[in-house]
C-alpha cells in the first residue's frame, strides 16, 4: 500500500489527529477486543492509554484496513472501506471536534460543505488535499490527494456526510481512482 507522503512545501510528516483516530475505533461499533486492542497497539495505536495528539499517517492506514476487517469480515474490501467511512464519519460526529465540525456543516448545507471539503479534512490530517469543481444542478466534482489508497473509504465519508446535512438522493460515485489519489462525482436533488 503506498501511503501519503508530505504534501510538496511541507517540513511535517504525514499524520493523522486524535479525533480522526476516535472516529474510526467508534466506527467499529462495539467496544474493541483484548485481541483487536493487541493488534492495534502493534500497528501503533495503544487504546488501553490516552489516545496521543497525533499519529503516523501509516499506523492510521493499517488501523483503518484492519478495523475494517474486523468490522466487515463477510464483505468485499472495497464495501468494508465503504462501510467503514460511513460508519467513520457518524463516530467522528460524536468527537469534540467533530460534533463542532457537523454543526457548522448541516448550517452551510450540502454545496458548501463539498466546496469546503479540504478544509473540514484538514481536521482530521496534515496531509490530505482535496478541491472541489462544481458541475451545477445538484452535481460536485471531488478531487483528492494524498489519500490512504482506500478511495472507497473516503466515499463512505462523503455519503454519510450528506445524510447527515440531509441532502435527499445523495449518490456518490467513484469515478476515477489512481496512486494516492481519486475523483468522486457527487449528486443530490436540489428540489
Amino acid at each position: 500500500m503506498a501511503l501519503p507522503s508530505s504534501p510538496s512545501g511541507a517540513t511535517e510528516a504525514p499524520v493523522v489527529f486524535t479525533q480522526t483516530v476516535e472516529g474510526v475505533i467508534r466506527a467499529l461499533g462495539r467496544a474493541p477486543t483484548d485481541p483487536e486492542k493487541r493488534a492495534l497497539r502493534e500497528l501503533g495505536i495503544d487504546l488501553d492509554r490516552p489516545l496521543e495528539p497525533a499519529y503516523p499517517a501509516v499506523a492510521f492506514a493499517k488501523a483503518v484496513e484492519f478495523v475494517a476487517r474486523a468490522r466487515s469480515p463477510g464483505l468485499s474490501e472495497a464495501e468494508a472501506y465503504r462501510e467503514l467511512g460511513e460508519r467513520f464519519f457518524e463516530g467522528y460526529t460524536q468527537t469534540l471536534i467533530g460534533r463542532a465540525t457537523g454543526q457548522v456543516l448541516k448550517v452551510i448545507g450540502v454545496r458548501r460543505s463539498l466546496a469546503r471539503m479540504e478544509r473540514s479534512f484538514r481536521n482530521g490530517n496534515n496531509y490530505m488535499r482535496s478541491h472541489s469543481e462544481d458541475l451545477g444542478s445538484g452535481r460536485v466534482r471531488l478531487y483528492f490527494d494524498h489519500i490512504l489508497e482506500q478511495p472507497e473509504y473516503l466515499r463512505g465519508i462523503v455519503l454519510s456526510g450528506g445524510r447527515y446535512v440531509g441532502a435527499k438522493a445523495f449518490v456518490v460515485d467513484l469515478v476515477e481512482s489512481g496512486p494516492n489519489r481519486c475523483v468522486l462525482e457527487v449528486r443530490w436533488d436540489e428540489s
